[in-house]
């Protein structure tokens, strides 16, 4: 009999995002071998609605076990916790492949994407102290009893042993494993040219939340708009009403001076390559990031690389970016102005990012996780 493997994929929703992309690109991109050495299970929510899923659950390379389990939160918890104890004679090995490692789980494989949590968070005093406390407590049961963890770079490998270094055989249990980029290239297939509101422009993808720096972004942009041509724009994914009031008062002083800040709205995945394509530049500002698929994305479209110098960011993008300090608005705005003035480093940089992107694919990642399963498998003399 074959050494029964679950993975975990409940915390894929409708909406695409970095964490589903993680997902699928692992699952889809296993070799072959895997599945002649294991009994590979999935265990995913009903009712999600989305291609990629459903190329995973029509591939007939795993078996698909649903359950209606939050996606995350305390909920999840109580609903994957209750689920596992019903089917715990049902697998060998439980792959969590988001940081939520379930508090009722040990042993198996935990996931780390980031600990951005011990850092920054969004949100009033008491919610912050208490997420704070509920996602420190899952870190560092998952540090305490899986088997192996997974972190997504070397970044997050060293922050796991910073704020967990009391916990005994850590350092000799984690292992690195790199994410990939062909989902983009599976999207690339559909994608559709999108009115974009502006021309001639820095593309910034991200959400509003503290870590990301969309207010040093702001006020780096206001800095270099003396020394920029008129018609240069920055062009900001989602909605201002997602924006702080302070970040909406700095958009509109400005753009009272002639509109230079656009909003895109919300970017469906069959849309985003005209985002990319078409700028002059995409920046990536943020003070922390576990991985940082956006780095490998604009590798992908050949779009010059702005980006923070700290965190995971040097590790991934290596000699392929115009780095800058996320907390010195003076040097991101200087970085701006340079790849607008020096005409050949947009160049020497969509070509670096090329060569770049071949270090990286789930491809790679896949076997690596496979690698791991063997090994852990022969510990616990599954095989």
């Amino acid at each position: 009999m074959k050494p029964r493997i679950w993975v975990d994929a409940t915390t894929i929703v409708n909406q695409i995002d970095g964490l589903s992309h993680y997902i699928v690109g692992l699952l889809m991109h296993m070799p072959e071998e895997a599945f002649k050495t294991f009994e590979i299970s999935v265990l995913i929510n009903p009712a999600i609605n989305r291609p990629d899923v459903e190329e995973l659950i029509t591939s007939n390379k795993f078996n698909i076990v649903t359950a209606s389990i939050a996606p995350i939160g305390p909920q999840r918890d109580w609903d994957l916790g209750w689920f596992l104890l019903r089917n715990k004679k049902k697998f060998d090995i439980f792959h969590s492949t988001s940081t939520q490692y379930p508090l009722f789980l040990k042993g198996g494989i935990a996931t780390v994407h980031d600990l951005t949590f011990k850092k920054y968070f969004n949100g009033r005093f008491y919610k912050v102290g208490l997420a704070k406390m509920y996602l420190n407590l899952i870190c560092r049961h998952a540090a305490k009893h899986a088997d192996v963890i997974v972190a997504v770079s070397n970044s997050t490998s060293a922050d796991l042993l910073k704020y967990y270094k009391n916990v005994n055989g850590l350092k000799e249990k984690s292992i690195v494993v790199h994410e990939g980029w062909e989902h983009i290239e599976n999207e690339a297939d559909f994608m559709i040219t999108q009115n974009i509101p502006c021309k001639n422009y820095f593309f910034y993808l991200g959400s509003s939340r503290i870590h990301k720096n969309l207010h040093g972004l702001l006020n780096a942009f206001e800095i270099a708009l003396s020394r920029l041509p008129e018609d240069i724009n920055l062009l900001i994914s989602g909605n201002m009403s997602l924006l702080s009031k302070v970040e909406k008062l700095k958009v509109d002083k400005i753009n009272s001076q002639g509109e230079r800040i656009f909003f895109s709205g919300v970017i469906p995945p069959t849309e985003l390559s005209s985002y990319y394509k078409n700028a002059r530049a995409f920046i990536f500002p943020s003070f922390s990031e576990g991985f940082g698929l956006p780095i490998l994305e604009s590798f992908y479209f050949k779009v010059p690389l702005l980006c923070s110098n700290i965190s995971s960011f040097p590790e991934i993008a290596g000699d392929a970016a115009l780095y800058f300090n996320p907390f010195d608005v003076n040097e991101m705005a200087k970085a701006m102005v340079n790849i607008i003035e020096e005409k050949e480093l947009a160049e020497v940089l969509v070509n670096k990012g090329t060569k770049r992107l071949k270090l990286f694919s789930w491809k790679q990642a896949s076997q690596n996780i496979f690698s791991m399963y063997q090994s852990l498998a022969k510990k616990k003399k599954y095989i």
